[in-house]
């Protein structure tokens, strides 16, 4: 505790998943498997305070999330600028691949998490409510051994690498969004009045991220990428996050039964 009305707490953690499953992107778009990639690791730090002054109560989190494979391994990502026909050990691939090593990021899983929490307790009845949630960026699935980068053909081939466009950092951008809530209880009837808008200022914002390849010309006409490679366009595919949502509706609560009130008070 910090004084009468605020409290905060700090926790550290650190797991080790062997045998761990891991989505792993293929050669087509937006497809892919799930595979066991041998261990990886997630250890960070989650800290908390909430607390309350007069009327208004608050809280408010951090995480930090340090999620790495620990164990080498090489999948499909044709749409990866660092995409290399050799395998992990240096022979020959069948296929261009990635070799995901020890130490790189999982992809998928922002390193940094926030959310604050308002609410005003304007009648004994009535409250009014506002959450806001962040999120660091986070790399893209293909991107699993953090090498992408963008570049233009006359790059890749400079790099060493073969005549195709890569759009997109390989990231998916951090984000904030701010939601509202209001909540009316009538007394002890358990009927309530609720309302709430999510993303209040329709911000504009994705959730997630896939390397893959985009086989779509400007004029609409399907390009037949499967039978030339160098045809489609390699570019990073968005999950967009939720426009701006409003609800209002009632809810019964219907409380705790009298035989489990009763077995608590005699436990």
């Amino acid at each position: 505790k910090l004084g009468q009305d605020t409290r905060w707490s700090l926790g550290a953690y650190r797991a080790v998943n062997h045998n761990d499953l891991q989505f792993i992107a293929s050669t087509t778009t937006g497809a892919g498997y799930f595979d066991n990639v041998g261990k990886t690791r997630r250890q960070g730090l989650d800290f908390a305070m909430n607390g309350k002054v007069g009327i208004l109560s608050w809280a408010a989190g951090y995480s930090l999330i340090d999620a790495t494979y620990r164990s080498e391994f090489e999948i499909a990502s044709q749409s990866n600028s660092s995409r290399d026909a050799l395998h992990c050990d240096g022979t020959v691939a069948a296929d261009d691949v990635i070799c995901v090593r020890k130490g790189n990021k999982m992809a998928g899983i922002a390193k940094h998490q926030f959310k604050l929490r308002g609410q005003l307790q304007a009648t004994p009845n009535w409250s009014i409510g506002t959450t806001g949630v962040a999120f660091s960026d986070q790399y893209a699935r293909g991107n699993e051994n953090n090498q992408h980068v963008a570049m233009t053909a006359a790059q890749s081939v400079a790099a060493g690498g073969d005549n195709n466009d890569y759009a997109g950092s390989g990231k998916v951008k951090g984000y904030a969004i701010l939601n509202l809530d209001s909540r009316y209880n009538f007394n002890a009837s358990g009927w309530q009045l609720f309302a709430k808008v999510n993303n209040v200022f329709d911000r504009k914002y994705y959730s997630g991220g896939i390397l893959g390849e985009n086989s779509f010309n400007g004029t609409g006409a399907n390009l037949n990428h499967f039978a030339t490679d160098a045809e489609s366009t390699k570019e990073m595919f968005l999950a967009p996050g939720a426009p701006r949502a409003a609800w209002i509706g009632m809810r019964y609560d219907f409380g705790k039964p009298k035989g489990i009130a009763a077995a608590a008070n005699a436990d």
